[in-house]
């Protein structure tokens, strides 16, 4: 569990707000648009944090994400549009910060005690998924991705 830790506290420190655009916006520009759903909010206290990676080597490093968000909880689950993204591959990471103290919270023996989430609905072993499990790919207009946070 130990680099689930690692993981969950460096996208806690990565998360900063950011402001979704129009589908219509990014698909004027030739571009895409990734509609995230957040489903399995547990509580409406607290805040989501997420982070949205474009390869493998920033989603294992959790390290520059392209985008993150802190979204508040209390309208229970809720939607978060990307626009203006390239076509491509993408991976997302987030957890549910129940008590708002900015970190996920753990038990004596390395469980998290926080709903956590990754793209595909993927599960990691000891740990967060592989990429190859979270990865998902965006093409030119709209793609959603929904997530069950656990």
């Amino acid at each position: 569990m130990k680099p689930l830790l690692i993981t969950l506290l460096a996208l806690a420190a990565l998360a900063a707000p950011e402001l979704a655009t129009s589908q219509a916006a990014a698909q004027a520009n030739g571009g895409a648009s990734l509609t995230i759903d957040f489903n399995g909010l547990k509580s409406r206290r607290g805040t989501v944090l997420a982070a949205l990676f474009d390869n493998r080597r920033a989603y294992e490093a959790n390290a520059h994400p392209i985008r993150s968000w802190v979204l508040p909880a209390g309208g229970g689950d809720f939607s978060v549009t990307v626009a203006g993204l390239p076509p491509g591959d993408y991976a997302i990471k987030s957890f549910h910060d129940i008590d708002g103290n900015g970190r996920m919270n753990f038990s004596p023996v390395g469980m998290p005690l926080e709903p956590y989430a990754f793209s595909n609905n993927a599960r990691g072993m000891f740990g967060p998924p592989a990429w190859r499990a979270a990865a998902f790919h965006v093409k030119a207009g709209a793609n959603d991705q929904a997530i069950r946070l656990h």
